[in-house]
């Protein structure tokens, strides 16, 4: 038994997350990036990492037209 996933486009992303300070006291900074070769997206705080998580699961097919229950 594996446990790689298939690639479907639609129901499975990826991505890497990138969490740096410029020093001691510097507030983290936040990035994602797509690994099938997106550009990074930079985020000001968590919160905003989070909302942008949540638009992409809310945007991915729904879980009435895949036949599949959904659970958060």
């Amino acid at each position: 038994m594996t446990s790689e996933l298939p690639i479907d486009s639609k129901n499975y992303r990826l991505f890497v997350l990138r969490l740096w300070r410029e020093g001691d006291r510097a507030p983290w900074r936040l990035a994602l990036r797509d690994a099938a070769g997106g550009s990074a997206i930079g985020f000001a705080d968590l919160d905003e990492l989070l909302l942008f998580l949540l638009k992409t699961i809310q945007e991915a097919p729904s879980s009435a037209t895949s036949g599949q229950n959904e659970k958060l």
